[in-house]
């Protein structure tokens, strides 16, 4: 039974949100907390977990991460994560459910009534940490701090052949391959 909805703004998206009360089998799961400098890799696969409970069917497709400083030139400074799953891809209308990070712990599942737009429906690999990819990033010549980031494979044409990182810079957008190591921008 939903509690609550309203609307949500994250990363440019205005979706229709229904808060879903949650009762897990693991608690201690649920409550845990991760530690400073818990990796993004460990952290998905936690989130996956916790959304896997009450969602077995659901695709982990999208991670934004965010610095509660304002700014990051450093993996551990990203302190603020929304993991998205679409809850089930072959559902003729898919919902997505949203489990946020935030002071060191997972808060309660979010369903949306729709599925997430211009993201591919596919599981994201777990092969380069959010540090190696920050270090391509300065390897490429860009540092300047970044506002946020996020994990996903872009629905383009054509479709990319992996999914990215993608900081957000001063007036560009820079994409980390997440399989080749590759670093493009693109100028907003």
């Amino acid at each position: 039974m939903p509690r609550s909805t309203g609307f949500l703004c994250r990363a440019g998206f205005v979706l229709l949100a229904t808060t879903v009360g949650c009762a897990l089998s693991n608690p201690a799961l649920w409550n845990a907390t991760a530690g400073t400098g818990t990796g993004i890799l460990q952290l998905m696969s936690q989130a996956e977990q916790i959304v896997h409970q009450d969602y077995p069917n659901a695709l982990f497709i999208e991670a934004l991460g965010e610095p509660s400083a304002g700014s990051a030139n450093a993996a551990e400074e990203v302190d603020t994560w929304q993991f998205r799953f679409v809850d089930d891809i072959t559902a003729a209308d898919p919902g997505t459910v949203l489990l946020d990070y935030v002071n060191e712990a997972f808060g309660t599942l979010e369903y949306l009534n729709q599925g997430l737009v211009g993201t591919v429906y596919e599981r994201l690999p777990r092969v380069m940490s959010l540090t190696t990819a920050i270090g391509k990033l300065r390897g490429a010549g860009y540092a300047d701090p970044f506002t946020d980031l996020v994990l996903r494979k872009p629905l383009t044409n054509p479709e990319p052949a992996e999914a990215f990182y993608i900081f957000t810079l001063p007036g560009r957008f820079v994409f980390v391959g997440m399989l080749s190591g590759e670093v493009t921008e693109e100028v907003s």
